[in-house]
């Protein structure tokens, strides 16, 4: 079957960290499309410094520079139903109207190590994991023995098989940093991919 992985998030702003995860995954063989998903509002922070609309245009530039490179772009989607969604970004709605559209169809749900650490406090988290397998891209150096650990305090009752645990390596760039260095008038080159960097700056 074919396989859909999720990649949602606030992308506030989209950064080379993001990028490198979008290379990772649509390399993996049972990866046949690639769903980019900007949230409307999300859940752990009031609201986004980008607006969504133009956050979801800053994707479609990265993608469109893809293309450009004759990269990946046949297998990459950028979905907006977030942010038609509005209101609060749940993954677990998201998972299942995904779901619901795309009827036999293998789904994954990608998310950073960090992410990982704190699945548990997820909305439902349960039901997402009932729905989808997860990709865990490492974001940070670390023991891998500490993916094993917090199953074992935290997500024992989920079968093991359900995490797929990437051994890349990470590119540590954070959204956080992008807007304080854009906040002090520093340069972001490096940071952001070439299409980010000319909306931003």
């Amino acid at each position: 079957m074919s396989g859909i992985a999720i990649f949602g998030g606030a992308f506030d702003p989209f950064h080379n960290g993001h990028l490198s995860i979008v290379k990772v995954v649509i390399h993996l063989p049972f990866i046949k499309e690639m769903f980019i998903i900007p949230t409307h509002l999300p859940p752990h922070k009031k609201v986004a410094s980008i607006i969504p609309k133009d956050r979801l245009t800053i994707i479609e530039a990265v993608v469109a520079e893809l293309k450009d490179q004759g990269l990946y772009h046949k297998k990459i989607k950028i979905s907006d139903l977030e942010i038609k969604r509005q209101g609060v970004s749940w993954t677990v709605d998201t998972v299942s109207e995904i779901k619901k559209k795309n009827p036999g169809k293998d789904l994954y749900l990608v998310i950073g190590s960090d992410s990982y650490f704190k699945f548990n406090t997820w909305k439902r988290y349960q039901e997402i994991l009932g729905m989808v397998r997860l990709i865990v891209i490492r974001r940070e150096d670390f023991d891998r023995d500490c993916y094993k650990k917090f199953y074992d305090a935290s997500l024992s009752m989920i079968p093991y098989n359900k995490f797929i645990f990437l051994d890349n390596d990470p590119v540590i760039v954070s959204s956080t940093e992008v807007r304080t260095m854009l906040a002090g008038e520093q340069s972001i080159k490096g940071l952001v991919p070439d299409s980010v960097l000319g909306f931003l700056q």
